[in-house]
């Protein structure tokens, strides 16, 4: 499982911001990848090295030298060419899978990514109090008993900078 949007943290479900970037060279992009922005690369993603960095959004079409025709790939490895649409990750939420079961302490924990392309998931054993690049906002039960909290929905944390009141 990829990241699902749940919809915008106002509770939103048919709106969200999207940009047009290219996939770096040689690496892999599936739709609902996070990508981050590569350092010093005009509209250029990665989803290489995932579990550090600022995230900028999810591939939504992935591998299209022509989105306006709408006729994208699943997945792509980048050419440095194809041009692949991103869902702004700001101000939205996703539901995603946790590499081990949520504790009922979970929400409001930081959480960094893990994974490679088309299997990206939270780690959940870099949960912290104040670190991470996503926020737990809601565990999901992922058994009938409810005992099981393998998927959760998160926002990506916000940088310091967006926070800071001046």
């Amino acid at each position: 499982m990829s990241a699902r949007s749940v919809g915008s943290k106002q509770g939103d479900r048919n709106g969200f911001a999207t940009e047009e970037a290219i996939l770096a060279n040689g690496v892999t992009g599936t739709d609902g990848d996070f990508v981050k922005q590569v350092p010093a690369g005009d509209l250029t993603v990665t989803t290489a090295s995932i579990a550090s960095g600022e995230l900028f959004g999810v591939i939504q079409g992935a591998g299209s030298s022509n989105l306006t025709q709408r006729s994208y790939k699943n997945s792509q490895v980048g050419d440095g060419v194809a041009t692949n649409l991103i869902e702004l990750a700001a101000g939205m939420r996703y539901e995603l899978p946790v590499s081990a079961s949520l504790a009922t302490d979970a929400v409001g924990s930081y959480y960094k990514l893990t994974g490679a392309s088309g299997a990206q998931q939270v780690d959940n054993a870099t949960k912290s109090a104040t670190v991470g690049q996503l926020i737990c906002r809601k565990r999901v039960a992922t058994n009938a008993a409810g005992t099981q909290f393998l998927k959760g929905w998160f926002e990506v944390a916000a940088l310091p900078e967006d926070t800071t009141i001046a």
